[in-house]
């Protein structure tokens, strides 16, 4: 999976060659990825405080930022599939005077949002130079200053707002509460590796695919907890996470899939636990399948996560994969 800042590369990586944006049409927003379009008299008022473009600036820059970061495409229209799914990203409509709105939005970039967010960046790819129509890519970073309001003097300005699944929605109490640093929260994520397992002659015939939490928060996680719903057609490996049936944490009472740690159980920031580990036939295993489980600690309400995962992807990969949890 790309991170933002790789995304952004390979959206801009040619100013005139629109096909990799293109590729978008058909797939829909998501965490990381929000399209805009902006009509011909919006191009006028970019730089009014009351305008529309100058409104969905700042609200996706304090979105992203607030949260883990993302691309916006201006110029692919998304529309609603129905309430229960994300925006489908539809159409292209390239946006005219392309050289005065990327002018405009570099001019702005710092006065939408209070507390400017550092390393926003435009990009424009041309569909047609000579009569300068085209995308902006807009790059958010994560902010390490967050939160970031949105400013301007249009309805639902002088609010925070944060990306949540594929939309961004006005921030909660208890999250502004955290990043203003009323209280310093844990923040923890379901990880998965895979690694090799020698069989007979010393053919690969099975991985490993070990699971834990990791803390991305600024607390310590304390009385960390997780419960395994779902992990497609794969089987516990019975052997623990270190060979000797033991296991990272202790499993609840009276279930086989869920796990609670007591006091002495801490995840310290940036760091993973591992927990457990699952099997994978490499002759009958490797195909995508459905991950859900639930995920809490102490300071972390419960978030769940529900994923099709492709086993293939993981098995060819060496890193640790992260997988974000549903708002």
């Amino acid at each position: 999976m790309k991170n933002v800042e790789e995304q952004f590369e390979e959206l801009t990586k040619d100013e005139n060659d629109p096909s990799e944006i293109r590729n978008l049409i058909g797939k829909t927003e998501d965490l990381y990825l929000e399209c805009k379009t902006i009509d011909e008299e919006e191009i006028k008022l970019i730089t009014n405080k009351q305008s529309v473009a100058y409104f969905n600036l700042g609200k996706s820059i304090s979105a992203f930022a607030n949260a883990e970061g993302g691309v916006v495409v201006w110029g692919l229209f998304a529309k609603e599939q129905n309430k229960s799914s994300p925006d489908l990203i539809q159409e292209e409509r390239p946006i005219i005077n392309i050289t005065k709105v990327k002018t405009d939005f570099d001019s702005i970039i710092g006065k939408v949002v209070s507390r400017r967010v550092v390393g926003v960046k435009n990009a424009v790819i041309y569909t047609d130079k000579v009569n300068d129509k085209g995308f902006i890519v807009t790059y958010i970073p994560k902010s390490d200053e967050a939160p970031h309001r949105v400013e301007g003097e249009r309805s639902g300005s002088r609010r925070y707002y944060r990306r949540h699944g594929n939309g961004s929605y006005e921030m909660e109490h208890y999250e502004l509460e955290e990043l203003f640093g009323g209280r310093r929260s844990p923040k923890i994520k379901f990880v998965i590796k895979a690694f090799p397992q020698l069989k007979i002659h010393e053919i690969i015939k099975e991985y490993g695919l070990k699971f834990g939490l990791k803390n991305i928060g600024k607390a310590v996680a304390k009385y960390p907890f997780i419960e395994i719903i779902e992990f497609g057609d794969l089987r516990k490996s019975g052997f623990g996470i270190d060979g000797k049936h033991n296991t990272g944490l202790p499993l609840a009472l009276g279930g086989v899939n869920k796990y609670q740690g007591g006091v002495s159980d801490v995840i310290h920031i940036d760091d993973i636990l591992w927990i457990d580990e699952f099997e994978i036939n490499v002759d009958k295993d490797l195909k995508p399948s459905r991950i859900k489980v639930k995920i809490a600690c102490d300071g972390f309400r419960m978030r769940e996560l529900n994923k099709v995962v492709d086993l293939e992807d993981v098995v060819e990969t060496s890193n640790i994969i992260e997988l974000d949890y549903d708002e």
